[in-house]
């Protein structure tokens, strides 16, 4: 059972009181609370607005000398529209024989309003793994802190062509050519014997390994 609540007052003549139910002041108190926790969820929503766009790729030019070499690194500027901070701007070079060499994000500042620019490298270019000939970039893809990226493709006109010529390197990316092979054992075999051939190959070499698959009865594979 609820009481009264007793409230007194004095002044300089004497005290006076006031009485009021306990479950009035009990509903104030409530919504009071309730107000503020309103409120609060509100303005916390209102400040937690999440970034869910991609970054917009607005430019990009090669920064290294169209001819590169050995020491060398392959090296991009670029500029993209978005809430930021970037956190990565990556670029997908193929070479010859399709060698893949990416290109990351090094540096990034903003540049005006909305817009952040910055430039992305691959590693030092070296003669044995980076075979002489052209490099084109084929995919951009920028990403940004909150977890949104896009990818500008090959195909896009925001892409313009982007081709680097590596130089002075002596990489082998050219697969060895088969010119001959024949039987080296005798057509009849039996236990104790071995099915040997003999093959000539063109390569820069050296040559690691020919391998034969030999298939008999049963699908039997030796």
């Amino acid at each position: 059972m609820l009481n009264n609540f007793d409230a007194r007052m004095h002044s300089a003549n004497g005290s006076f009181g006031l009485r009021f139910p306990a479950f009035t002041l009990l509903v104030s108190v409530c919504l009071s609370i309730a107000l503020t926790l309103t409120w609060g969820v509100r303005d916390s929503v209102a400040d937690m607005s999440a970034d869910v766009t991609s970054p917009e790729l607005v430019s990009v030019s090669l920064a290294s000398p169209k001819q590169v070499g050995p020491g060398d690194k392959i090296r991009f500027n670029w500029t993209v529209r978005d809430r930021g901070p970037i956190t990565g701007v990556s670029f997908w070079v193929y070479g010859p024989g399709q060698k893949y060499k990416p290109a990351y994000m090094v540096s990034s500042y903003s540049s005006g309003p909305g817009l952040y620019s910055g430039t992305s490298e691959t590693a030092v270019i070296d003669s044995l793994s980076w075979p002489a000939g052209d490099y084109v970039v084929t995919l951009i893809m920028p990403a940004d802190s909150a977890g949104n990226s896009a990818r500008v493709e090959g195909s896009s006109a925001l892409l313009p062509p982007l081709t680097s010529t590596v130089s002075g390197t002596s990489a082998d990316v050219t697969s060895p050519e088969l010119v001959s092979v024949s039987l080296a054992s005798p057509k009849q075999v039996g236990p104790g014997d071995k099915i040997r051939f003999n093959w000539t190959v063109r390569d820069r070499g050296p040559i690691t390994g020919v391998s034969f698959w030999v298939y008999g009865p049963g699908q039997k594979y030796k």
